[in-house]
């Protein structure tokens, strides 16, 4: 029986894990999002990117500066999710239809995070409150 579980677990294990690949220089992440982080993240110091390499998912790139930001890219190099713990997303990567939205009903809240859901958006304020947009860029709910 203990050989029997053995020999299961040797063969399932592989695939089972993921594997991060630490990359070393900005020119090895994809070309958009080079280009995303010299247009919104120019004056941040990058402290690590890595590719994470998914079995059963797509691989995706994470990017985390010295504020505290991180960034995660799709293979193909879009933004999936900027979250800046406690500081804010520039405006420059928040679709113009949602920041118009938040601007006109939401003035008072600063945007901790955004990510690209399924449904569209879900951006995160600072005082916890959550809203969520579809793919476009209708405001569909509130979540707190």
């Amino acid at each position: 029986m203990t050989r029997i579980l053995l020999i299961i677990t040797l063969f399932f294990t592989p695939f089972f894990v993921s594997a991060d690949v630490i990359l070393t220089a900005i020119d090895e992440l994809p070309k958009e999002a080079q280009e995303f982080i010299k247009a919104n993240f120019s004056e941040e110091k990058i402290l690590i990117m890595k590719l994470d390499k998914e079995l059963f998912a797509s691989d995706t790139y994470e990017v985390k500066f010295a504020s505290g930001t991180e960034i995660e890219f799709s293979k193909e190099g879009v933004w999936k999710k900027v979250d800046t713990k406690n500081a804010i997303v520039p405006d420059s990567v928040i679709p113009s239809k949602i920041l118009s939205h938040i601007k006109e009903n939401f003035k008072e809240q600063k945007i901790e995070s955004i990510s690209k859901k399924r449904y569209g958006y879900k951006v995160e304020f600072q005082s916890g409150l959550e809203v969520k947009f579809n793919k476009d860029f209708r405001f569909i709910g509130i979540d707190d």
